[in-house]
This record gives C-alpha cells, sequence and structure tokens, in this order.
C-alpha cells in the first residue's frame, strides 16, 4: 500500500450515504476510482457512480470514513 493510503478507502471500495433517501431507499453506490493528497494536506477519495460512470465527486476520506456521513456499500 502507498504511502498515505487510507486501507478502508483503496481503489474499488464502494460507498452510500449513511442517511436514506426521503422515499426510504437506499442512497446510491459510489465507487472510489483514486485518492490524493491535495495542497491542503488533506488525503481525498475521487469517486464515480456505479450505474452512471460520468458522474463523479470527490470527498475527503475523514469524511468518506465517517460513519454518520457514508457506509459502505
Amino acid at each position: 500500500m502507498a504511502a498515505g493510503m487510507t486501507p478502508d478507502c483503496d481503489i474499488g471500495a464502494r460507498f452510500r450515504s449513511a442517511d436514506r433517501t426521503i422515499f426510504g431507499h437506499q442512497a446510491q453506490v459510489w465507487e472510489v476510482v483514486a485518492t490524493f493528497q491535495a495542497i491542503d494536506g488533506l488525503r481525498y477519495a475521487h469517486l464515480v457512480h456505479v450505474q452512471d460512470r460520468t458522474r463523479t465527486k470527490t470527498v475527503a476520506t475523514d469524511g468518506l470514513l465517517d460513519r454518520r456521513l457514508y457506509a459502505p456499500a
């Protein structure tokens, strides 16, 4: 594992929002495709939506691993 990598945020890990949707369904699933350390010193994960790979987002790994915000999928 590369220096600074967070084991739970390895490439291929999948997450969903810890909250349920407005209709009580589970949130959509996102997959980690890359991680990096930004100039602010924080580690980030680049995520893609598993059903629509054109949808992407970047989340701090600390937030991604916070079980109040995200859960493993």
